[in-house]
C-alpha cells in the first residue's frame, strides 16, 4: 500500500516527461480511482478518446498506472510490434492468489518458461492445422443441437450454452455429455463468471489495496473474500472434475490422452486440458447469442444468407465444412457479430516488462497497457455507420473484402499473447449458424395482440461481456426440417 500510494505521488508530481498527460485529471494519492467506470467502462473510456482527441491516454488508479489504446495502430504498434516488452499479464490479487485461476487458465500466468511450455502444449493441439480433425465432433454436436432446437425453440439460450462446452468435453477429455446434462456447463459457467470480479481488466479493487487480501474471511465486511474462496473452490472442482472423468475412459484420440504421451505429467496436462475447457466456450457463447439476437433483429440480413446457403447446399442436406468458401456472406455475419457487440470489448490487457518509450510517451516499467476493443470495432474509419449491424460492410464484389479489418482475427488480440483458441472458436461458431439459418428463421417475440415485440442488444459488463437474455420465434424454414434431423445419426 505504501509503495502504491509512493507511486501514485511519483506519478502525479515529478517531471511531466516521464508520464502520459492525455487522459482525465486526477487528484493527490488516488488518482483517477474515482472516475474509473465500474459498469461498461469501454464506453466511458471511448468517449475519453473523443473528448481528449487521442487514441491512446493514460489513467492513475491509487498508484497502478493505466494506458489505454483506443486505435488498431497503436494496438499493433505496442502489443504487436513491441509484444516483447507487452508480454506479461497484470498481477491480480483477486483472481491468481485467491481464486487460483493461474492453475486453471495459464494464460494468467507470467511471461516465462512455465506459461511458454503451456502456450507450445496448447498450440500443438489447437492450431489451424489441426483443427480440422475435431470438425467431426463440431458437426455432431450442431446436429443435437438443431434436434434441441426443433423440439425446444424456446430454450435457444440454453441450447447455445451446451454446444460449445459438450464439443470441448468430447475432444479435450473424450467424455460425451448429454443435451440435457448440464452439470459439467454449469461448472464452467461458474468458474468463469469469477472473471467478472476483476472490473478493469486485470485491475480490481483487491489489485489496488491488496492488503485487503489478508483480512479474515470471516469478519464483517469480508464478502468480497468469501466470494472469491468459494470461486477457488469451484475452479478446483472445474479443473479437476472433467479430469477424473476422463482418466476413467482415456480416449486415445482426446487431448487429454496426447498431452499425457507428450508430457507424462499428470498436473501439466490436467491445466492445459482445463484452458481449452474452462476459457474455449465462453467467448463462442457469448458470440451465439449475439448472432442469434442480430438474425432476429435483422430479417432481411438472414434473408440473404439463407438465400446463400439454399443456393450452395439446397434443401435437401445440411451444411458442411467444405460449403464454406462459398457462403461469404456467412462468414461477413460471423464477423459482423463479433464486431457489432464485442465479446471482449475490454480483455486485452498487457504489462510492460521493461521501460519504454513511444511516440515521446515514457511507459515506466509494470504499466498495465489495455486495448479497448469496443472503440476499433466502433472507429468510423474502419467501419462506417459503426453501431449499424451490417455484414455487407465485409462484401465486395460477391466476396469477401480482405482489406476490411476482421473482427474474427483482431477480437482475439494481438502479438505473444494472442489467444490461441481463435481457430477452434471460429470453426465452431461457422458449423453451428451455417446449419442453423439453413434450418430455421428467427424472427422478435410476439405480444399478447400479436405484433412484433421489438428486441434490443444489451451487453453485461465484464471481461466477457454477454447478451442480457431475451427471447425470440424460432420456426422451421420448411415441412423438410423434421425429416432432415430425424435421418441424422447423432
Amino acid at each position: 500500500m505504501i509503495s502504491q500510494l509512493y507511486n501514485t505521488a511519483w506519478a502525479t508530481f515529478s517531471d511531466p516527461i516521464t508520464i502520459l498527460l492525455l487522459g482525465p485529471k486526477g487528484l493527490p494519492l488516488i488518482g483517477n480511482l474515482h472516475q474509473w467506470p465500474t459498469v461498461k467502462p469501454w464506453l466511458v473510456i471511448d468517449e475519453w478518446h473523443k473528448k481528449y482527441k487521442s487514441d491512446i491516454i493514460s489513467v492513475n488508479l491509487a498508484g497502478i498506472q493505466v494506458v489505454i489504446l483506443g486505435s488498431m495502430k497503436r494496438a499493433t504498434d505496442l502489443h504487436e510490434k513491441r509484444s516483447a516488452l507487452y508480454a506479461n499479464r497484470p498481477h491480480m490479487t483477486a483472481l491468481v492468489e485467491i481464486m487460483n485461476f493461474e492453475d486453471c487458465i495459464f494464460a494468467f500466468h507470467q511471461y516465462g518458461p512455465q506459461w511458454r511450455q503451456h502456450r507450445k502444449l496448447f498450440n500443438d493441439h489447437f492450431q489451424a492445422h489441426v483443427i480440422p480433425k475435431y470438425h467431426p465432433s463440431m458437426v455432431r454436436e450442431a446436429h443435437i443441437l438443431a434436434q434441441q432446437v426443433l423440439r425446444a425453440p424456446e430454450k435457444i439460450l440454453k441450447h447455445l450454452r451446451h454446444v460449445y462446452p459438450a464439443i470441448l468435453m468430447d475432444i479435450t477429455y473424450g467424455v460425451r455429455i448429454a443435451p440435457d446434462d448440464d452439470y459439467f456447463v454449469s461448472l464452467a459457467e461458474e468458474a468463469m463468471s469469477g472473471l467478472n470480479i476483476s472490473t478493469i481488466n486485470g485491475t480490481s479493487f483487491l489489485d489496488i489495496f491488496s492488503v485487503l487480501k489478508y483480512i479474515p474471511s470471516w469478519m464483517p465486511g469480508a464478502g468480497f473474500k468469501r466470494a472469491a474462496e468459494h470461486a477457488r473452490n469451484v475452479n478446483i472442482a472445474a479443473a479437476m472434475e472433467p479430469w477424473e472423468a476422463a482418466k476413467k475412459v482415456l480416449s486415445p484420440d482426446s487431448v487429454i490422452a496426447k498431452l499425457l504421451d507428450q508430457t507424462g505429467d499428470d498436473v501439466l496436462s490436467r491445466n492445459t486440458a482445463a484452458a481449452a475447457y474452462l476459457a474455449g466456450s465462453d467467448t463462442s457463447v457469448s458470440t451465439a447469442h449475439t448472432l442469434v439476437l442480430a438474425l432476429a433483429m435483422h430479417p432481411e440480413v438472414q434473408r440473404k444468407a439463407q438465400s446463400e446457403l439454399d443456393k450452395v447446399v439446397g434443401v435437401n442436406r445440411l451444411p458442411t465444412f467444405e460449403d464454406r468458401d462459398q457462403l461469404p456472406y456467412l462468414s461477413a455475419i460471423l464477423k459482423e457479430a463479433a464486431r457489432w457487440q464485442t465479446v471482449a470489448p475490454f480483455g486485452n490487457s498487457r504489462r510492460s516488462i521493461a521501460d519504454d518509450v513511444y511516440e515521446g510517451y515514457f511507459i515506466p516499467k509494470g504499466t498495465i497497457v489495455s486495448i479497448n476493443m469496443w472503440s476499433i470495432h466502433h472507429d468510423p474509419e474502419n467501419f462506417p455507420n459503426p453501431f449499424a449491424f451490417d455484414p455487407d460492410r465485409f462484401m465486395k464484389d460477391g466476396k469477401l473484402n480482405p482489406d476490411v479489418l476482421d473482427p474474427t482475427i483482431v477480437g482475439f488480440g494481438l502479438g505473444r499473447r494472442v489467444c490461441p483458441g481463435r481457430f477452434f472458436s471460429n470453426d465452431g461458431l461457422y458449423i453451428t449458424f451455417a446449419i442453423l439459418l439453413s434450418l430455421f428463421d428467427f424472427a422478435p417475440p410476439l405480444d399478447a395482440d400479436g405484433r412484433p415485440i421489438a428486441l434490443k442488444a444489451e451487453m453485461t459488463t465484464g471481461i466477457i461481456s454477454q447478451c442480457t437474455p431475451y427471447k425470440c420465434r424460432i420456426t422451421p424454414r420448411s415441412a423438410n426440417v423434421e425429416k432432415l434431423l430425424s435421418d441424422l445419426d447423432v
